[in-house]
């Protein structure tokens, strides 16, 4: 049984009256950070919008003592399956008989590939109803921009800055990045190169040829 088999199973039951008082309104908070442009904002203040979402979904996480995808994962309104058949990483619906986000993610996927799936669909679940406010519909780079600004949500949320600095001054290579935060090493690559800490990264000695 995988990690996410485990939480899906472990949140079972999972009823709005069962959580504590103060993971019943997440979403609802995370939601509050974007701005109700009328309009999509620019391509700037949307990552502001999404730094400043996972910044808070971090805290929050870190708060409840758990890590962030379990944290996710036991929101009583968001409920995690795995899907053998699925043809892309995830995708998510809301299930109104339940009362609940559903995230589907691929489960012949990796470990750390699912955790990071299940923190990009739910990127998009705090999007939904606010899209307009955010990228812009009628043309094709504001659906590219939503899958931009959910990666980036993504990396944010599992790979916190102030950590990562913490790693690099340990002299952390990027598999050691990619094993401690349980990423992808190409979306570890991507954080460092947000944060412009790709020249500082540590390199494996490599064999001198004969």
């Amino acid at each position: 049984m995988t990690l996410l088999q485990q939480d899906h199973a472990a949140q079972e039951p999972n009823h709005m009256n069962a959580a504590p008082p103060t993971r019943r309104h997440v979403i609802r908070r995370l939601r509050r950070l974007i701005p109700a442009h009328g309009e999509p904002m620019s391509w700037r203040e949307a990552e502001r919008v999404s730094r400043a979402q996972a910044a808070l979904l971090t805290r929050l996480s870190d708060q409840a003592g758990t890590d962030i995808v379990d944290y996710v994962s036991h929101l009583p309104v968001v409920r995690v399956e795995l899907d053998a058949a699925l043809p892309d990483y995830c995708t998510s619906y809301w299930d109104a008989a339940a009362a609940q986000w559903v995230i589907i993610i691929r489960a012949t996927d990796d470990l750390p590939q699912r955790r990071f799936s299940v923190l990009h669909e739910f990127k998009h679940i705090l999007d939904r109803g606010h899209a307009n406010d955010l990228y812009d519909p009628r043309y094709i780079h504001g659906l590219v921009q939503a899958g931009m600004a959910a990666d980036q949500f993504a990396n944010q949320s599992l790979m916190p800055a102030r950590r990562l600095r913490a790693l690099l001054r340990e002299g952390a290579t990027m598999a050691t990045l990619a094993r401690t935060f349980k990423v992808p090493t190409r979306r570890a690559r991507e954080r460092m190169s947000d944060l412009n800490l790709l020249p500082t990264i540590k390199h494996p000695e490599r064999r001198e040829s004969s």
